[in-house]
């Protein structure tokens, strides 16, 4: 049961990766940017490894990774609400 939740666990991190990822990278899914987002100051998230595989985890186990973000925008990329679960 326990490796079933961090596989859960895991699946949602990847999830909240690539929401923060297409949400703050002036793109949209297929990597257009829009007009609006060409000529306002906005940040750009950039995650060079958006997706991990922790493999299997034994019970009990402690798994980590670090996910390396920067912001290439003009503007404060603020995250907000982010958690795993």
């Amino acid at each position: 049961m326990r490796h079933k939740n961090q596989v859960v666990r895991n699946i949602i991190i990847i999830g909240l990766v690539f929401i923060l990822y297409f949400t703050g990278s002036g793109l949209d899914v297929w990597g257009h940017s829009s007009k609006a987002q060409q000529t306002h100051a906005q940040p750009k998230i950039v995650i060079p490894e958006p997706v991990y595989d922790f493999g299997l985890a034994t019970e009990g186990q402690e798994v980590k990774h670090d996910y390396i973000v920067r912001n290439e925008g003009n503007a404060d990329l603020i995250i907000e609400n982010v958690s795993p679960t």
